[in-house]
């Protein structure tokens, strides 16, 4: 665990906020935006109650091609994980 406190990873976080914003009301009906918000908590719940094998640790939380940095010093090249954003840094399940 790092030495620093961080939040805890919550599911769909990105989404969640995403829907909960003005805009959001311009483009889809309340009763969308009603069942995708209620479709998020009973994920979040089902998430809760899994088992992760990996266990919970540190996690990045924004994973994707577009955020790997290249060791050249290895043949073949490493790809090592970078952009470590603060905003999605978090403890979490490691398959997360």
């Amino acid at each position: 665990m790092p030495e620093t406190e961080l939040q805890r990873w919550t599911a769909l976080e990105s989404l969640h906020a995403a829907l909960l914003e003005h805009n959001a009301v311009c483009v889809i009906s309340d009763e969308e935006q009603t069942w995708l918000l209620s479709r998020i908590d009973e994920i979040r719940k089902e998430l809760s109650e899994l088992d992760w094998p990996l266990g919970i640790g540190l996690i990045h939380g924004d994973a994707w091609a577009g955020n790997l940095l290249w060791d050249n010093r290895m043949n073949p090249a490493r790809p090592i994980l970078g952009d470590w954003d603060w905003d999605w840094v978090s403890i979490g399940p490691r398959e997360a």
